[in-house]
């Protein structure tokens, strides 16, 4: 004997106005906005002429590490687009303009290769500008007496 209706096998829910997206296969993805944070810090911190990053405000009391890594990048994160906003402090003599290109060249790449987010801009505030490290200053001239000698420690 033959069904005249068979029945049919439902892949889900039947679909209807109350119904979101499909589940993704596996079970759902979310990233952190701190992760994000992070990763647009370190990228930000990998450009020369980059100092440092400040953060939004001062801080008290004790303050993690991970904490601190991340300081000077704030993130909004809609619908998988992310827009940062970075706060940097750059080496005397550099050309602003161009590491400020360069950071949000680095940002956009690193945040959207780690993340898999668009990203929707990088707006970038210099903070301040500071001297380079004394590792990259030239050592001063060593002491000498009248015989090009170098004088003993503490003369």
């Amino acid at each position: 004997m033959t069904d005249d209706q068979p029945t049919e096998t439902l892949a889900g829910p039947p679909a209807g106005p109350e119904a979101g997206p499909p589940p993704a296969p596996g079970g759902e993805t979310w990233i952190a906005d701190a992760i994000v944070e992070k990763i647009a810090a370190a990228a930000a911190r990998e450009v020369d002429g980059v100092d440092d990053l400040r953060g939004g405000g001062p801080r008290r009391g004790w303050i993690r590490a991970s904490d601190r890594s991340a300081g000077g990048a704030r993130v909004a994160i809609h619908e998988g687009v992310a827009t940062i906003v970075l706060r940097l402090v750059v080496r005397h003599g550099v050309a602003i303009v161009d590491v400020v290109d360069a950071v949000r060249a680095r940002v956009i790449e690193r945040v959207e290769f780690a993340t898999g987010m668009t990203v929707a801009r990088v707006d970038i505030g210099v903070l301040d500008v500071v001297a380079p490290p004394a590792a990259d200053a030239p050592a001063p001239p060593e002491a000498t007496g009248p015989a090009g000698d170098p004088l003993p420690a503490g003369a």
